[in-house]
């Protein structure tokens, strides 16, 4: 490998590109194969010709942008070809910064990679603030197919074109997106709808990049500064949202999910479903007329308007979050609209966040403790949120709270937001090693999006003050005597079958006590005792079951009415085995 590397000084630029390619593919070739993907995502244990001409595409865009120290923190760089091909090519965007490149790079590489990016951009634990500045501007616009490509996927869902269902049909689209286009059309009624269209054969592309994206992981999982990331886990739960998104059923029942939780919102609506002409690969909605955020001129709406706007879209999704546990995921501008009569339109429920009733009960405490500035109850629910890892700090975690909390309330809030704070809140946690939940991360990333359209909406919106009545509705409800009273119940009704059943558990572990059959089992990789301290444990257990003896000997002697010897002889054990408890309380008391 090495001297093939040094042979490609020798040829012109054709013949070094043509070395490469091959020194590459024999790379890809004798390295990937080892690693094996889950079963969830591509069953193949080695590498298919697909995957090595997409590894091979990914990484000439990879050197074309000069994204060197991604790939070496991965350990990839050790292939020759590749790494001549790096340095060739990074000179062209020398003078980029790396998060623009990396935003650009991952554009460039399709449907996968864009949606990966949008992922990210929910990882404050993962990536530097500056990195995940940048993913946020990732809009899902790419160049659109022609019509005639898309037909057939119509088609194979519903048996006919697309023009003999719908009265009136553009083929020109509206927008176009990664994963589908976007048509207008008009229903035999006379209702405007919308009409996505999944893009052929983006499937497929999904399940090739997934693999690849999985055996990288594999690998960089071997590098000892990566490993504590757990790449391999991530890439599954990436799949699993990613999958998600594929199926625009899904797409549609979030809609409607959301629509039904806000409908007391009066400004604010979401596109209807036309379960009519939804499939798998086919979502057809009403279709909402309306200006985007982010064309909103000066004027164009008055004053007051603008600032319920803000507040309304603030409030709505705190709510989603808080009272409903299922919240929009990715309010950025492009999927915010503000209809002709000042409602506001919530598109593309893609991506949702979902949260259990545990989940939302902490968040509810949390959002509290936050506004209060209670430190130590923030931590506290913080713990309980996610997974403390060994090595956590929490003397040093809770100082940097403070520090970080009591920083919000003094700054203006065009310079700290309430999503920035949780991104910060995040990223902390993960450097103290307590790992949060990918939910924890999105919903950070979906309020950040939301107070930064609000803020341009209202230069002076504050999301403290706007908050105030949504966080007091929560409160009331949270602590009142009939959710009291409801979880109560709940909670007893989930005890009902272990309390019924804990006679039968307690007579099984008596029998197998008496048989001499009764085991402990322990987990080895949890034991760090010296054997000293395991000494003591076993000396601590013979002495409690010898004082035990002997109190239970005493007593029943004494209980016997036999001769005076015998009392006495009693009086002795029962003396005996009280000084030993004794002894055993301090002992304890003291370790």
């Amino acid at each position: 490998m090495k001297r093939a590397a040094r042979l490609t000084c020798l040829f012109n630029h054709r013949t070094r590109r043509t070395v490469l390619l091959i020194t590459t593919h024999y790379s890809l070739l004798t390295i990937l194969p080892t690693f094996q993907p889950s079963k969830d995502i591509m069953p193949s244990l080695f590498i298919t010709k697909r995957e090595l001409a997409r590894a091979w595409q990914i990484i000439r865009v990879s050197g074309r942008f000069g994204l060197v120290p991604l790939v070496q923190a991965a350990g990839i760089n050790r292939w020759v070809g590749i790494r001549l091909w790096w340095r060739h090519m990074e000179r062209r965007y020398q003078n980029v910064p790396p998060p623009v490149r990396l935003r650009l790079a991952l554009v460039q590489l399709g449907t996968t990679f864009i949606k990966l990016g949008q992922v990210l951009s929910a990882r404050s634990d993962l990536l530097p603030p500056d990195y995940l500045h940048e993913l946020t501007k990732l809009q899902d616009e790419v160049t659109a197919l022609p019509f005639e490509e898309m037909r057939p996927v119509f088609i194979a869902s519903f048996g006919i074109p697309p023009e003999a269902v719908f009265a009136e049909f553009d083929p020109q689209p509206v927008a176009s997106a990664s994963i589908g286009q976007v048509y207008a059309a008009k229903l035999h009624d006379g209702t405007e709808v919308m009409v996505k269209i999944q893009r052929p054969g983006v499937e497929e592309q999904v399940r090739t990049d997934l693999s690849l994206l999985y055996r990288v992981a594999d690998l960089a999982d071997h590098n000892p500064y990566l490993a504590r990331y757990d790449l391999p886990s991530l890439v599954r739960e990436f799949a699993a949202i990613l999958q998600d998104e594929l199926i625009y059923t899904l797409e549609a029942h979030n809609a409607e999910t959301l629509a039904k939780e806000m409908v007391a919102h009066v400004n604010i609506v979401f596109p209807a479903v036309c379960w009519d002409y939804t499939s798998r690969n086919v979502l057809t909605t009403t279709r909402i007329h309306g200006v985007k955020t982010t064309d909103l001129e000066q004027g164009m709406l008055p004053e007051v308007d603008r600032r319920e706007i803000a507040e309304t879209l603030a409030n709505s999704l705190l709510e989603q979050i808080l009272l409903h546990g299922m919240f929009h995921g990715d309010p950025h501008p492009g999927n915010l609209l503000v209809t002709l009569d000042g409602k506001l339109a919530f598109l593309d429920t893609g991506m949702v966040g979902r949260l259990d009733r545990k989940t939302r009960e902490l968040l509810i405490e949390l959002s509290i403790a936050i506004f209060e500035e209670e430190i130590d109850s923030v931590l506290d629910i913080l713990q309980q949120l996610g997974v403390v890892m060994e090595g956590a700090d929490l003397h040093s975690l809770r100082r940097d709270l403070a520090r970080l909390i009591t920083k919000y309330y003094f700054l203006p809030r065009r310079e700290f937001q309430l999503g920035m704070l949780l991104q910060r809140v995040n990223f902390l946690l993960f450097e103290h090693h307590i790992r949060m939940a990918y939910e924890f991360g999105l919903m950070a990333k979906a309020l950040f999006q939301a107070e930064g359209v609000a803020q341009a909406l209202d230069p002076g919106f504050d999301y403290n003050r706007a908050a105030r009545p949504v966080i007091d509705e929560v409160r009331e409800r949270y602590y009142s005597f009939h959710t009291f009273f409801a979880d109560t119940a709940r909670e007893l009704h989930g005890m009902r079958r272990q309390i019924v059943d804990l006679p039968r558990r307690l007579s099984t572990v008596l029998s197998h006590f008496e048989r001499g059959t009764l085991r402990l089992h322990t987990q080895d990789d949890l034991i760090h005792l010296k054997h000293g301290t395991i000494h003591r444990l076993v000396n601590r257990a013979i002495l409690t079951v010898l004082v035990f003896s002997l109190l239970l000997a005493g007593a029943l002697l004494l209980a016997t009415n036999a001769a005076a010897w015998v009392t006495i002889m009693a009086v002795i054990l029962l003396s005996v085995g009280g000084i030993i408890l004794i002894f055993l309380f301090i002992a304890m008391l003291r370790t």
